[in-house]
């Protein structure tokens, strides 16, 4: 048993590595048990379609994450349609939490951060009371343990 029960990805740091992406996103998802986001570049509804198809193609463990905007939302909704789990990422409000669930968004990456600095954490926590979420940042772990007592669980760590 370990610590690492999954992990997103964020595509700033990976273009350091210097690497081909794909073998560096399938090596990613072979050493981690759990699920894994891989996040879409397109910003445009039939690019992150696209995308999200492919990356789903690298693993059983994908996730694909894709912005909380309106191409996101129809993107996520088209993929779950086929079976493609998506995660919402750049979650700001409560409401674009709820629409992103109704869309079908398996996991939700809200920025925590700002949520808390802005006292809105608990709001948005409440109406994802079901809906796992992602942390990006170590002291955002301190924030997801308050709203886990809201009944928001499980969720992912980011590092």
């Amino acid at each position: 048993m370990g610590l690492v029960d999954g992990c997103t990805t964020n595509l700033s740091p990976i273009a350091k590595e210097k690497r081909p992406i794909r073998p560096l996103l399938e090596e990613i998802c072979s050493i981690v048990p759990g699920d894994v986001s891989l996040e879409v570049v397109a910003t445009d509804v039939e690019g992150m379609i696209k995308e999200g198809r492919e990356l789903a193609q690298i693993a059983k463990n994908v996730v694909v994450k894709c912005p909380v905007i309106k191409g996101g939302l129809m993107a996520i909704k088209h993929l779950s349609g086929e079976g493609i789990r998506g995660n919402h990422t750049l979650c700001f409000s409560a409401p674009q939490a709820l629409l992103s669930a109704k869309a079908g968004a398996v996991y939700i990456s809200p920025f925590l951060g700002r949520l808390d600095d802005i006292g809105d954490v608990g709001r948005c926590y409440r109406c994802l009371a079901h809906q796992p979420t992602v942390a990006h940042h170590p002291a955002q772990a301190v924030t997801l343990f308050r709203v886990s007592l809201l009944g928001c669980t499980p969720w992912k760590l980011a590092f």
